[in-house]
């Protein structure tokens, strides 16, 4: 799919195929095209005359309008009447329907109670209340029942997590991935939360620039990022360039690999892939869960190794960030898991000759972008 606006392309060539029953998030910064391809599946907005196709449940549906999509959607603000009870807000979307989807009244109030016990609210302390009366978390619930009432095939959510505090944001992430597997209704989120995405997703699409710079499970993005983008935006990761000298033959037990030159000074060892070659300029990320800081003498045999000193220290509770400046330059993150500081201090301080240490095979050789 492709949208274009005035001055702008929205959305650029985007193509992915969402199964049945998944849990299917766009993830990526303000401006990517996330919400915009959204929207497109709603049919809020059209592609361009020679922009592609939408197809749900294996129909076009480029000229059909929103309501004729069989899909649900929780927009970021809630967009609930402030003027109907809750019950009457849920109800909303069957009472419009006509002949011959038209849903009698009795079956209307029954669905209306089962969606609010569905998002865990109680019909008999919640129905009466007006959207003023509730708290966020709750008007979050309320638009999420008036969605799930119409039992849509598909449930679009653009980021309706991001207007509630952080535990109940937690809470709902959840829920929602519970009632995901429960109603077996296929659910497409846009969100800018990595956390959120990696927590509730079969599968992402990591956009950036109107693009998809990636599609995969959250295990295939976290782990073998493709892009120096997605190791960034998809928590933390320490980058090193340099060049190709050596590239050498599968050993007893390992793969083939390649001698890479640090620009930053020093060598290490990478797995070969298709392509590379002496001479060749490369890009590597490294998560900082994945590295060791160790002695400068004690470097485990077979591991990659920079040296330097520990430049600082920061506490973040549950791991700590040790950020050694390696020789040639240049800051690389190790995260060490927090023992307890009052109990086991972390034997590292400023200052501190230092290495960071880490297996060939947990490098990741990243694309050009």
């Amino acid at each position: 799919m492709s949208k274009s606006f005035p001055g702008t392309t929205a959305v650029r060539d985007v193509s992915f195929t969402i199964e049945r029953g998944e849990f299917f998030s766009m993830l990526g910064p303000s401006g990517c095209g996330k919400t915009t391809t959204l929207r497109l599946i709603a049919g809020f907005e059209t592609p361009d005359a020679d922009g592609g196709q939408v197809r749900l449940l294996g129909a076009v549906v480029n000229d059909k309008r929103p309501y004729e999509r069989q899909i649900a959607m929780v927009f970021q603000n809630y967009a609930l009447f402030p003027h109907l009870s809750v019950e009457r807000n849920i109800a909303f979307g069957l009472e419009q329907r006509k002949a011959p989807h038209r849903v009698p009244k009795a079956e209307i109030a029954d669905r209306v109670r089962s969606a609010l016990q569905l998002v865990r609210l109680d019909p008999s302390t919640f129905a009466r209340r007006l959207p003023a009366q509730l708290s966020g978390g709750q008007r979050q619930r309320v638009a999420l029942a008036r969605a799930l009432v119409l039992e849509p095939a598909i449930l679009l959510l653009d980021e309706p997590l991001g207007a509630i505090d952080l535990q109940l944001r937690k809470e709902m992430q959840l829920e929602l991935k519970s009632l995901n597997k429960q109603l077996g209704t296929t659910f497409v989120y846009v969100t800018h939360d990595q956390e959120e995405a990696l927590t509730m997703s079969d599968r992402i699409a990591v956009m950036s620039n109107a693009r998809v710079a990636q599609l995969g499970t959250p295990a295939e993005i976290y782990e073998n990022p493709r892009t120096a983008f997605v190791a960034k935006f998809i928590g933390e990761s320490n980058f090193f360039d340099g060049r190709i000298t050596e590239r050498g033959a599968p050993g007893k037990g390992a793969g083939a690999w390649c001698e890479v030159e640090a620009a930053a000074g020093g060598h290490f060892r990478v797995p070969a892939q298709n392509g590379l070659a002496p001479g060749q300029s490369v890009r590597i990320a490294v998560r900082p869960e994945w590295l060791d800081i160790v002695p400068p003498a004690s470097v485990p045999p077979g591991e990659n190794a920079l040296r330097g000193s520990v430049r600082d220290v920061v506490y973040l509770g549950e791991t700590m960030h040790v950020v050694v400046t390696v020789r040639g330059g240049g800051d690389v993150t190790v995260a060490v898991r927090n023992e307890g500081q009052l109990i086991n201090p972390l034997p590292w301080k400023r200052g501190d000759d230092a290495a960071v240490a880490w297996r060939p095979e947990d490098c990741q050789i990243l694309e050009d972008e």
